[in-house]
């Protein structure tokens, strides 16, 4: 059995698993480590004998109403984990508030999103334990994470990002676009993350919070939101002002697969922080060569 803490953001992630999960006592982990905190966000992961379903086929107006839930397709309706009575409890909490739900049975797996008291589910059968004892479990344990970040005035994005004069400096592009090679010629800068940050609004204020979802992280940092660069690689470096309306283009598109399982509210939150990110920052694209960056040339454009 498995209980540990992370504080990220300033929000208390809790993962409690009856199989152990290996990424999560890894150094850039053990930095966001807390112990004894109350979790704002509780992740249960649990075994459930696919053999062993005791309860009697639902209602009518139960499967009206699971048909409100996110995403949940009909022919979901009679699969046998919904009468285990472990995910059925789960399950039945959402009922009250289905709209703010995503219920997923797939691969004789159930995870369970309740939106409205924030809390994660998953539900796995016995012979599936070693998919969290494969490192690439970081991935899906960090989206399922992410989908409830705008409940905490908070948004995670696929990016990397360094603290130079006092201000958050990210980097955004597609997969392979450059961000990890930023990071790694930042020598002897704070590092927020090289692949994952998040972005919380605090008093209308955007700060840029470190995370450990990614390899390189000098820990739980923040800074205010200075400026956000799109990179493109090129033969030389050169920056050029980037439109408010492209940059959020760009970031919400880059995002897609978390929009569909979040509830309309939800999305909406996301797009906002986004929009407000994009106002607050100054904003540019970067091109740049393999090896170089003209740091001074970043400084010059971030906030005084």
């Amino acid at each position: 059995m498995l209980i540990i803490d992370h504080r990220i953001a300033g929000i208390n992630f809790r993962t409690d698993s009856d199989v152990p999960i290996t990424h999560l006592v890894e150094p850039v982990f053990t930095k966001f480590q807390v112990e004894g905190a109350r979790p704002d966000l509780p992740f249960t992961i649990r075994a459930i004998n696919p053999d062993f379903l005791p309860l009697a086929p639902m209602d009518t107006i139960t499967r009206e109403r699971l048909l409100m839930t996110i995403g949940f397709p009909e022919q979901w309706l009679d699969r046998p984990l919904l009468r285990s009575s472990a995910i059925w409890n789960k399950v039945k909490a959402c009922l009250d508030k289905p709209e703010l739900a995503h219920i997923n049975l797939r691969w004789n797996r159930a995870i369970i999103y309740n939106y409205s008291a924030n809390e994660l589910d998953f539900f796995y059968p016995p012979e599936e334990r070693e998919i969290f004892l494969d490192p690439l479990i970081v991935a899906p344990h960090r989206g399922m994470f992410s989908v409830f970040m705008p409940n905490f005035s908070a948004i995670m994005l696929h990016g990397a990002g360094i603290v130079r004069k006092d201000a958050a400096v990210l980097f955004f592009a597609p997969d392979e676009g450059g961000k990890s090679s930023m990071i790694k010629l930042a020598d002897g800068m704070l590092v927020l993350n090289d692949d994952q940050i998040i972005l919380r609004e605090q008093n209308r204020v955007i700060m840029a919070h470190g995370t450990p979802f990614g390899p390189i992280s000098s820990g739980p940092i923040q800074s205010r939101l200075g400026a956000i660069f799109l990179l493109e690689k090129s033969s030389r470096f050169a920056l050029s002002p980037l439109s408010t309306a492209d940059a959020i283009e760009f970031i919400w598109n880059e995002h897609a697969h978390l929009w569909i399982l979040m509830p309309r509210s939800l999305r909406i939150k996301a797009f906002e922080l986004i929009a407000d990110a994009c106002r607050q920052a100054r904003l540019y694209r970067m091109q740049f060569p393999k090896g170089y960056i003209d740091w001074n040339a970043i400084d010059d454009v971030l906030p005084a």
